[in-house]
């Protein structure tokens, strides 16, 4: 970084570690301005980082949500209430961890259990979508 502001440093004897630096140090303006260019590029590179990291976290709850909402229509779902829950798949609850939700979802959706549920929720679908064409039963 200091090579692309334009630093170079001056010619003579390097100084290591250990060696001590004689009072006044005397910072001429080419340096001066290498280290502010210096400082403001970096400040810039932890504003993008900082608001890359707050994109990924709402990106990360917006995910949680839709997880949420996907666990929900399981827990609450016809088949789910007929068939009983699957014994080999226990959706996790709701304040779990996100990784632990989409494996929760996944193994529900792709388990035995999900696929004998299949004609159910298709005969599900088709009563609700029938029911709607012929709209609100009258009330006596």
């Amino acid at each position: 970084m200091l090579e692309e502001s334009g630093w170079r440093p001056a010619d003579g004897p390097l100084l290591s570690a250990g060696d001590r630096v004689p009072a006044p140090l005397r910072v001429d303006d080419t340096f001066a301005s290498g280290l502010y260019r210096l400082h403001r590029d970096l400040h810039h590179e932890t504003e993008a980082l900082r608001s890359e990291l707050d994109r990924s976290r709402a990106e990360l709850v917006d995910a949680g949500r839709r997880v949420d909402a996907t666990l929900d229509g399981l827990r609450g779902s016809a088949v789910r209430r007929l068939l009983g829950r699957p014994r080999t798949v226990a959706l996790p609850p709701a304040g779990a961890p996100l990784p632990e939700k989409l494996h929760g979802a996944l193994s529900a959706l792709t388990s035995g259990w999900w696929d004998l549920g299949a004609p159910l929720r298709l005969l599900v679908r088709v009563v609700g979508r029938l029911g709607a064409r012929r709209g609100p039963a009258p009330h006596p």
